[in-house]
């Protein structure tokens, strides 16, 4: 009897886990969807070269970073 309950325990507290996991990530990629939109203005209203390769990658890594970290 216990030992059903510890796994339906233990299947809930990953479920639960996930969900949290997948919260954090939308509030990132949000964030960060409105980081690259104001990126794109500003590189098109005030024509300074803001997006290049090197700034990609670290805002990719800073994303894959928060995330873990919450």
């Amino acid at each position: 009897m216990l030992k059903s309950l510890e796994k339906k325990l233990r299947v809930v507290r990953f479920r639960c886990n996930v969900n949290l996991f997948l919260k954090h990530t939308e509030r990132v990629l949000t964030a960060g969807g409105i980081v690259a939109v104001l990126a794109v203005l500003t590189e098109r209203l005030l024509t300074l070269s803001v997006i290049n390769y090197r700034s990609v990658w670290v805002f990719v890594g800073m994303a894959a970073v928060l995330v873990l970290l919450l």
